[in-house]
């Protein structure tokens, strides 16, 4: 596929009276190397793979570099902070309480299901025996038109975790995850300037009403 043909990123409206979009997958190796000019991915070979082995501030720094390239307001300022949290035109990180939204659809304990039985039809997980990332987008996407908010990697979100030191939360589990990590409710962290393989990050703009 050529980088003309390529699209590297599909925003969704996720919710019909909200102007609230979000990347409908993890950002792929491909557009974040067209952004940063650089793959720090472990799993390499297939760049619609999600990107992985970022920290939370390179998450930042995407944003901040995509908003650049787009004619758009910057959205934080150097350390990671909101400069404006009016400001519902730029790229950034979803929040916590906004990541859980999209992501369980219709109150489901998993991305698209409340079966354990049907998880795999939706979610890149342990039961399948993986040993690496996979390609984004090869199973059903949820309610909301998003895939693999449920595995294949963990995702960060813009919200501290704890009240001391600096430590982001994780959801969504990854492809070595048991499906008890995948469920609503539960979540992982990890220092923000910390970086694993089995960590990527989405993206989103506007705001849910």
């Amino acid at each position: 596929m050529t980088e003309e043909k390529r699209r590297y990123t599909n925003m969704v409206k996720v919710f019909k009276d909200s102007e609230f979009w979000v990347s409908d997958s993890s950002v792929t190796q491909a557009f974040y190397e067209k952004v940063m000019r650089s793959n720090p991915s472990i799993f390499v070979g297939d760049d619609e793979r999600p990107v992985e082995n970022v920290t939370w501030k390179e998450a930042i720094r995407f944003c901040e570099r995509l908003n650049e390239m787009q004619d758009k307001i910057s959205y934080y300022d150097d350390g990671g902070s909101i400069k404006d949290i009016q400001n519902t035109d730029s790229f950034r990180l979803l929040t916590k309480a906004e990541w859980e939204l999209c992501c369980y659809d219709n109150n489901n304990l998993y991305a698209g299901t409340s079966s354990i039985q049907s998880l795999s039809k939706f979610a890149l997980y342990r039961r399948q025996d993986l040993n690496s990332t996979q390609k984004v987008k090869q199973l059903k996407p949820n309610s909301y038109g998003l895939y693999d908010m449920c595995g294949n990697v963990w995702e960060w979100v813009y919200d501290k975790y704890g009240v001391r030191g600096d430590k982001r939360y994780l959801l969504g589990g990854a492809f070595d995850s048991s499906n008890v990590f995948l469920k609503r409710g539960r979540n992982g962290s990890c220092k923000s300037t910390n970086s694993d393989k089995t960590i990527g990050f989405r993206i989103c703009r506007g705001a849910i009403k």
